[in-house]
């Protein structure tokens, strides 16, 4: 079998006509003895990577065996983001956001792709009732990636979070709030990744006491 990239000179021949050098080779074919002349291109690899792992993918059109290109070959490179990424750029042989786009091979070249986590939140509930007691109460937060950084804070002393106010990915954020010594009711809200959750607390209850002739009036946590 002649090997693929050859080129084979048929009939019949001998030495004094190609005489055996480093690029020939003798060849049986049909009986008859010829001459196999092997010329090599320059191959030129193209190495593909991705950052972080499994943000993404990169491909290279056409494919090759092993990454090995002619040299001077006109190659076109894909990003791919996964699920939850976005791509951010290439580097090494390409620069830019720009995707697709085509590089000519001109010697051993190296491709990285990009990406960056894409972080939305949502919470269970954007707002909740609470008594006039002091008590605790949780909200739930979704994240589009576990390596989504979020942080949580309180705009009103009364609400305090009661977890650590930061994190990453998805949690239940418990908080607690004080007595509602008032008759009015109260509202405070909490920033959480960016959205707000306002726990609205009813006004406290109202006792009256008669004590040695004298009435007191009060009011405590409902």
């Amino acid at each position: 079998m002649i090997p693929p990239g050859s080129i084979y000179w048929g009939g019949q021949t001998s030495s004094v006509d190609f005489p055996v050098q480093n690029a020939l080779q003798s060849h049986n074919s049909g009986g008859q003895t010829g001459w196999l002349a092997r010329f090599y291109q320059p191959l030129d690899l193209l190495t593909l990577t991705v950052t972080p792992p499994g943000g993404g993918t990169v491909s290279a059109a056409p494919s090759a065996v092993g990454g090995y290109y002619a040299h001077g070959a006109s190659v076109q490179i894909t990003a791919s983001p996964a699920a939850g990424y976005s791509f951010t750029g290439f580097s090494g042989a390409l620069s830019g956001t720009a995707n697709p786009q085509t590089l000519t091979m001109s010697g051993p070249t190296t491709v990285t792709a990009t990406y960056a986590v894409v972080c939305t939140f949502s919470l269970s509930s954007t707002s909740a009732g609470v008594s006039g007691a002091a008590g605790i109460g949780t909200v739930g937060l979704t994240a589009s990636n576990p390596a989504c950084a979020y942080t949580a804070s309180s705009n009103a002393a009364w609400l305090t979070i009661t977890a650590s106010a930061s994190g990453s990915g998805s949690a239940t954020l418990p908080y607690s709030f004080t007595a509602n010594n008032s008759p009015t009711s109260r509202v405070g809200t909490l920033t959480i990744a960016g959205l707000t959750y306002t726990p609205t607390q009813s006004g406290g209850s109202f006792s009256m006491t008669l004590s040695q002739g004298k009435l007191n009036f009060g009011f405590g946590g409902g």
